[in-house]
């Protein structure tokens, strides 16, 4: 069965944002995770954005999740984007655990999770 496309009266920017505004209307709690790419920091912005809007003036719960095989270039940018935009969000910063398993030399290496408050 053939699909039927259906076009609605409204833009990209505009449903974004009112998705945003329902997701404040439906939790106590928003946080962003962001991973430093283009879509995670669009969401940010966007989700700093709807806040303003409804003149919420708290920090907005930010989380970045490094598995420590992130480049070097994104780690960078992700610290220099905190440090601009700086105390209107909060951002931890989290090592995950990383598991690396290799049964042919019966190794198992481990990486500790830390929580850091950048």
């Amino acid at each position: 069965m053939a699909r039927l496309r259906q076009y609605i009266e409204t833009d990209v920017l505009t449903e974004a944002k009112r998705r945003i505004h329902h997701i404040f209307d439906l939790f106590d709690t928003v946080v962003v995770m962001f991973s430093g790419g283009k879509d995670s920091l669009a969401t940010l912005h966007l989700t700093r954005e709807v806040m303003i809007e409804r003149g919420i003036e708290a920090p907005l719960d930010v989380v970045f999740r490094d598995e420590e095989l992130i480049p070097d270039e994104v780690i960078d940018f992700v610290d220099g984007y905190r440090r601009i935009v700086g105390g209107g969000q909060s951002m931890p910063w989290i090592a995950a655990h990383l598991l690396y398993k290799m049964p042919a030399f019966n190794i198992c290496l481990t990486l500790p999770i830390s929580l850091t408050r950048i």
